[in-house]
């Protein structure tokens, strides 16, 4: 059986709770005790209100602390990527190159073993 439970109070343990406090306090001290914890509630809300404003001036102001340590980080990352990317087509120029240069020493290499084999042979008297 699962129980719906807040902060691991269940039903029966608030109303154990509910019934202590009734005769602790009484039905007139109850209400007071309810009536004044509403402006401590107010007040912690005001409290949490006022600290995430803060928190969120703070953080504004360091962002704009960072603003231009972000604008040159991210301006060195525009010159790396550029300059990988010339680095690359160099890097195929010179494979193709390199390639076109084997292609030619191959195809020299293949004429002169046609020449060699296809030779015309000298006959013996």
């Amino acid at each position: 059986m699962v129980r719906a439970s807040f902060l691991g109070v269940g039903a029966p343990e608030a109303f154990v709770i509910a019934v202590v406090s009734l005769l602790v306090f009484g039905p007139k001290g109850l209400a007071e005790v309810r009536s004044g914890g509403a402006p401590a509630l107010r007040l912690r809300q005001l409290t949490c209100a006022s600290f995430h404003l803060q928190i969120a001036k703070n953080l504004g102001q360091t962002l704009r602390a960072f603003q231009p340590t972000i604008k040159e980080l991210q301006q060195v990352s525009q010159e790396f990527k550029s300059a990988l990317e010339q680095e690359a087509r160099l890097d195929v120029a010179c494979r193709n190159l390199l390639a076109s240069s084997q292609r030619t020493r191959r195809l020299a290499w293949m004429r002169q073993r046609r020449r060699h084999y296809h030779a015309p042979t000298s006959t013996r008297p």
